[in-house]
């Protein structure tokens, strides 16, 4: 059986609106329907519905300010600020200010509607070249201009990389090897660490890394290896 292509080509991005002045166009699509890549753009005042749904989603400012709402809590945010939201937690943002606001989200694909195997297979390193060649395609001459970011599902300080990737490989559904280049996991020594988010940043032009905040104390040392780099 063929694998279903969830490329979506720039010009034939699926495009709608919840009010007049907000256009959302979904650039890639996940294999539960949900976007993996799209743009938001808003003009003041304007935005979506409080709203709520199954999985995760990661929103990042590129344009504008925004002020948004996830829970109980409002923020303001900008340019290269990034906004995190678990799964079914009601959250809305509207554009604030005279200008128009622009929002790119990188979400994973949860066909199951939760973190699984099934979604671990969909962010492997081979599965993010790609979606970075998405995004360039999307981007066009802009590209040079956006602040991407990975999410860390897990990180692990260890002396035991190798032996930690063999008992995590199970979890995630694909095979060690995989694991070991995982975007989406960062295992090791403080040194390892640092080596793989230098390489991954090299590789997939990010900007910086997104760790859970179970793991900020655990991370730190890496934060301050890596401090000016």
């Amino acid at each position: 059986m063929s694998t279903p292509s969830i490329v979506m080509r720039s010009d034939d991005a699926l495009t709608f609106t919840t009010t007049p002045t907000d256009v959302i166009r979904f650039l890639a699509l996940g294999d539960n329907s949900s976007p993996d890549v799209y743009n938001e753009r808003l003009a003041p005042g304007d935005g979506p519905p409080l709203h709520r749904h199954p999985w995760v989603t990661w929103d990042v400012v590129v344009e504008g300010r925004i002020r948004a709402i996830v829970g109980d809590d409002t923020f303001e945010l900008g340019p290269g600020d990034l906004m995190f939201t678990p799964p079914d937690v009601p959250h809305t943002f509207m554009a604030i200010g005279d200008g128009e606001a622009q929002i790119v989200g990188i979400n994973p694909s949860i066909p199951n509607g939760k973190v699984d195997a099934d979604a671990a297979a969909t962010g492997t390193a081979a599965a993010t070249d790609e979606k970075l060649e998405w995004i360039r395609a999307a981007a066009g001459d802009r590209y040079p201009e956006i602040e991407l970011n990975v999410a860390n599902f897990a990180t692990v300080i260890t002396d035991d990389r190798a032996g930690t990737v063999e008992v995590m490989a199970p979890l995630f559904g694909i095979p060690a090897s995989d694991v070991d280049d995982y975007p989406h996991a960062l295992i090791g020594t403080v040194e390892e660490i640092c080596d793989d988010v230098e390489a991954r940043r090299e590789r997939w032009d990010l900007s910086y890394v997104v760790v859970q905040g179970d793991s900020f104390e655990a991370f730190a040392p890496v934060v301050a290896k890596l401090a000016g780099t």
